[in-house]
């Protein structure tokens, strides 16, 4: 699903106003636990993020006290990601030659012909006619030279198209000490090999306000796709609603 980047920026926006909770007002009472929080995370070489998170959070049930021994937290991130830019004329065209060279043609034409639709939009229907009509041209030569238009067209509209990905999930905190709530090391879901620890943070200079660090730790693993690396992310309040310049005309999302 594609809109525009305005059109986003303006739906999330009402989105937040919508369903953000009454929080207290600053004071004793928020500084106890984040009743709300928005922080966004922290660049490590100066490079844009576009990687927010929202808490929304309570007493866990039979919590009890002032503060309460655990709270539970929605967390709702949203990373946006800038498209890469469309390579040069020649960088692409020896990206297709590599990718149609020998008998490579006919398994591309095989394979984006089986591919299955991912949303069946009209857009992606069109797409597969196109690819088809391609293939069954009369000569090696025509083939590559209309995939090859083809695939620059796709890549000129992917070079314009950010990518939104929204998570949600409900994480749970213990009370550390005044104004540091830590959770407990989760495993990721699918990669029991990958864990992360959060903590929430009051500033320090302004308490009602938090901030938020992960620690990844991961040991080796014999699944391609739980490969990772071990480290630290640190995300800031003071970055929560800053407004960004993007480098794309639509998000998918």
């Amino acid at each position: 699903m594609r809109a525009t980047a305005l059109g986003v920026a303006v739906c999330l926006l009402a989105d937040h106003l919508a369903t953000a909770k009454t929080a207290p007002a600053p004071g004793r009472d928020h500084e106890e636990f984040p009743y709300q929080a928005s922080v966004s995370e922290v660049s490590k070489d100066g490079h844009a993020i576009h990687n927010r998170l929202t808490f929304n959070c309570e007493p866990a049930d039979g919590s009890s006290g002032r503060p309460p021994k655990e709270i539970d937290c929605i967390m709702v991130q949203q990373d946006l990601q800038e498209p890469e830019p469309l390579p040069s004329r020649e960088v692409f065209e020896k990206q297709v030659k590599e990718m149609t060279d020998g008998d490579k043609l006919k398994e591309v034409c095989q394979a984006e012909l089986a591919r299955r639709s991912k949303d069946g939009s009209q857009e992606e229907a069109e797409l597969r006619k196109k690819i088809a009509k391609a293939c069954n041209q009369p000569n090696r030569a025509a083939v590559v030279a209309a995939l090859t238009d083809i695939f620059r067209d796709v890549g000129e509209a992917a070079s314009h198209t950010c990518t939104l990905m929204t998570v949600v999930q409900k994480v749970t905190f213990s009370y550390v000490k005044k104004g540091i709530w830590v959770s407990h090391p989760d495993p990721v879901r699918a990669c029991s090999n990958v864990a992360v620890t959060r903590t929430l943070r009051a500033d320090l200079s302004t308490p009602s306000n938090w901030n938020y660090t992960e620690v990844t730790v991961a040991t080796p693993s014999k699944d391609s796709l739980c490969h990772a690396e071990s480290g630290t992310t640190e995300f800031t309040w003071r970055q929560a609603f800053t407004a960004a310049r993007l480098n794309c005309s639509y998000v998918e999302m």
